[in-house]
Order: structure tokens, then sequence, then C-alpha cells
């Protein structure tokens, strides 16, 4: 659908910034209908109105196994722009002032029509002669088709490409889960460091981490200056977001909530791709339950008590054995 409002009484030489919005998650087409060419163009989703005429402004999106494909169109009437004419310049006479110049503007009459804007729904894609793709919004996190979190066991991972499941290569880098996706982008989860300030990927391939944890995401292959975003579900929850670096890569540590319950979650990171497609790569971790120093040294203590005592038992029972031997001999 479209997110933008096509302008009223727009003249030539003017500009619309088209915005579209894909519930399936798929990045829509914009284009311009053939018979418009003369009126309109587009270039990077910015429509300009280069004549007087009927401009119609097409959006499609191609279909999958989940969604079906769909398009829609805006028609915008292009008029000319006012004619401005002023009258020659003043001059003095006899020491008085001259009158104030007066400035005539001259509509043509086919500016006085009224100008309608209308955007409607149709199955069907007129032939066009300028295209442009709009990337996708990965500020929403991707949910199932129920709008409910998809759940996923500790330790795998899923990726959605255009709103299709596709493979994931996974491997293990000293800590990092590494996960290659079949459009070259690659997401890395973890950090190489034990320096206890960020979280690393077991030998088992489970991050578990603890709240307020710290965990460092690697982008790479991404699409420079689109937004990225990071999220945590069960119950959705943002924990970063930020601008893919002008070589498509990026590096960004994400602090998990402190209200985190223990227990099952999932990890999902939404970006750009290289060919203006979402790309949501999601994995399972765990959050455990980290116990205090105190806990800690309490327990330490007692066992270290009760220890003492149990090493001490047979010792008091050999002097009393002792004693006993000592007086039957008096």
């Amino acid at each position: 659908i479209f997110r933008s409002s096509s302008p009223s009484s727009p003249v030539v030489g003017s500009t619309y910034t088209v915005s579209i919005d894909s519930d399936a998650f798929l990045a829509p087409t914009i284009a311009i209908a053939n018979n418009s060419a003369s009126v309109c163009s587009i270039a990077a989703g910015i429509v300009t109105f280069n004549a007087v005429g009927t401009c119609l402004i097409s959006a499609s999106q191609s279909g999958s196994d989940t969604y079906s494909a769909a398009a829609a169109s805006q028609s915008v009437n292009v008029v000319a722009a006012p004619v401005i004419t002023a009258p020659p310049a003043p001059s003095v006479a006899g020491g008085l002032p001259a009158p104030a110049p007066v400035v005539t503007t001259t509509m043509p009459q086919s500016a006085v029509a009224s100008v309608q804007s209308s955007t409607t729904t149709s199955s069907t894609t007129s032939t066009t002669t300028s295209t442009t793709t709009i990337p996708t919004d990965p500020s929403k996190p991707v949910l199932g088709a129920n709008g409910e979190p998809v759940e996923i066991a500790d330790g795998e991972t899923t990726a959605l490409v255009r709103g299709q499941v596709v493979a994931v290569k996974t491997s293990q880098d000293n800590g990092q889960l590494v996960m290659k996706l079949p459009n070259d982008v690659e997401i890395r989860v973890g950090t190489k460091s034990p320096d206890g300030q960020s979280a690393q990927v077991g030998p088992d391939g489970i991050l578990r981490v603890f709240r307020e944890s710290k965990v460092a995401i690697e982008l790479g292959g991404f699409v420079p200056g689109t937004t990225f975003t990071i999220f945590m579900f069960s119950t959705p929850v943002e924990l970063g977001r930020g601008t893919i670096g002008a070589d498509g890569n990026v590096s960004q540590f994400v602090a998990l909530p402190g209200s985190a319950a223990v227990g099952s979650h999932t990890l999902q990171v939404n970006a750009v791709g290289p060919g203006g497609e979402l790309v949501s790569v999601s994995m399972g971790i765990r959050v455990e339950k980290k116990q205090s120093n105190t806990a800690v040294a309490l327990l330490a203590i007692s066992v270290a008590i009760l220890l003492a005592l149990l090493s001490g038992r047979p010792i008091f029972k050999r002097r009393r054995l002792a004693l006993r031997k000592q007086s039957s001999e008096d």
C-alpha cells in the first residue's frame, strides 16, 4: 500500500517522494506507466513532474508461497506553473514617487481545472518505461503468520529473505556463531574475546547469557546507509538499531534487558540485503540466572564448615577411646 499521499495540484518541475509498505515483507517495485513517460519520471523513489498531463504511478510486489502478488496505483494530474508578468521599471516624474509596481499573475486555462488524485488497487500492472525499487523497512520485528513471534529452540537458527525461508550455513569461530546466507550476507553473534564483558557462544552452539549481558553482533554484505534493527522475543523488545556503514558492514554491542525472564528466547536481526530485500535472521538463545557473589561466598563457607566437622569426628572418637583406656589402666 502507498504510505505517502500523492500531491494535489503539482506543477511542472516539482517532485514527489513515494513511500510504500508491504505487509508481506517483500520489496515493492515502483514504476511510471508507459503512457505517462512524457509527463513524469522516477528515480530512487522520487517522482519528477516534467510536463502537463496525467502521471500514473504504479506499485507492485511479486507473490510467494505465502503471499499473493499485489499491485496499487496513484493517478496525478500535473499542471503548468503560474506565469508571473512584471511591468516595466517605474520612473519618477515631477519629484513625486512613482506608484508601486503591479504584479500580474496569469494562470493558464489548463491549471484552472481542479486536480484530482486517487489511489486504487488493481490485479494488473501497466507497461512501464522507468522503475525504481524501494527497500523494505526493517524497523519492525518479523513475526509469524498469526502475528505472534516464532519460537525456535536454543542454538537453532532460521532466516527469511523476501519472506521466504532460506538455508543458513552456520559455523563457530572462537566464541562467535557465524551465519551465512545465499545472498552473500553474513551475521556474527558473540565475541572472540573472553573478557567477561560480552557473551560467547558455547561449544554446543548455544548463546547463554545473563540479564543485562552485552552481546556483540557483526553484520556484513548489507546495503550501505540503510537501517538495521535487533529484537529479542518472546515479547518483542528492541535492543538496538543503527545504520549500515559505507562498506556494507557494522559492528555493535547490545545489552539484554534486566527484566528478561530466565529461559529460552529469540534474538532477531533485520536489515536490507544487497537486492533491496528484507533479511531477517533469528537464533535461539538462553537466559540463565546469575548467582550473586554473596550467595556463592556463603555456599563456600558452609561447605568448608561441613567438611571440617566431618573430618573432625573420627579424631574426637579416637581421643575419647584413649582416655577410657588410660582410666582402666589406672
